[in-house]
């Protein structure tokens, strides 16, 4: 069992480095396990210059979300905000993290330069090299940081999502390990970014596939050991099973094996 999950935790655990960026007038289809506000209802657009800005000069700019009860988690694969400009020779940088209170604590960070054309109110969209895994009932934030050229975002002067708030952190389009909620700027305070975390819910491992993966791992230990590993399934008290490496045909073989009990029964028969 601590293999399997040693496993699982390893593999989610790979950090990529390089995700792509996509411009669309279409807006994101909310399906899935997928959170986030995106309307342009009532979205406001700051000017160039203001403090919330995506740009070098600013602040990365992020918002945080609280993950659902799906025991076997989220997988998140893009971020979406909306764009008033072109995107020309921007090199964005984004974040995912764990947010406790007002820490910050990066699961995975990815970069992506991007030259693109746009119009006011489309959609730019950063897809993830690889996936971020996300745990249940966690709050977790994102951020988008750039250097160079940015872009202007939309933001909500109202509490649109009630899951998360706005926020910003660290200087000249980086992000730290300390974030700064609903961040002021020369109009107002956003309280939510124009959003959307696309998210896949996991499913939970079935009891009956971990069993198989555990036998699986001793089989493996037992041949590349080349000596018998023995257990005892539950609720069986005069059984054994063990695997076996043959030098003589260089193969493994599972045998369940009898012990002694008051019948006097020893047989080892071949499964």
């Amino acid at each position: 069992m601590k293999i399997c999950i040693s496993l699982i935790a390893f593999l989610y655990g790979i950090v990529a480095t390089g995700g792509t960026i996509s411009i669309s007038s279409t807006t994101p289809i909310f399906d899935n396990a997928d959170l986030g506000y995106i309307s342009l209802t009532g979205a406001t657009k700051v000017s160039a210059g203001d403090p919330s800005d995506i740009w070098s000069n600013r602040p990365a700019q992020g918002q945080t979300f609280l993950t659902g009860s799906n025991i076997g988690g989220y997988d998140l694969s893009a971020i979406t905000l909306i764009v008033d400009r072109d995107v020309n020779g921007m090199n964005s940088t984004i974040r995912v993290g764990e947010i406790t209170g007002t820490t910050f604590s990066e699961l995975t960070s990815e970069t992506a330069t991007a030259s693109i054309s746009s119009s006011n109110q489309d959609y730019i969209t950063f897809t993830f090299d690889a996936a971020v895994h996300l745990g249940a009932n966690t709050t977790y934030g994102f951020d988008w940081g750039a250097s160079g050229s940015g872009f202007v975002p939309y933001y909500y002067e109202t509490d649109v999502f009630t899951g998360g708030a706005a926020y910003n952190s660290g200087s000249a389009g980086s992000g730290n390990g300390s974030i700064t909620l609903t961040p002021s700027n020369v109009y107002g305070a956003p309280l939510d970014r124009a959003f959307h975390v696309n998210l896949i819910a996991v499913p939970e491992p079935s009891t009956l596939s971990l069993a198989g993966a555990a036998i699986f791992a001793i089989y493996i230990m037992g041949c590349l050991g080349r000596s018998k590993k023995n257990f005892i399934p539950s609720g069986r008290t005069n059984v054994l099973y063990g695997f076996t490496k043959f030098a003589s045909s260089n193969r493994c073989s599972l045998r369940q094996h009898f012990r002694p009990n008051r019948h006097g029964l020893t047989k080892e028969p071949s499964l």
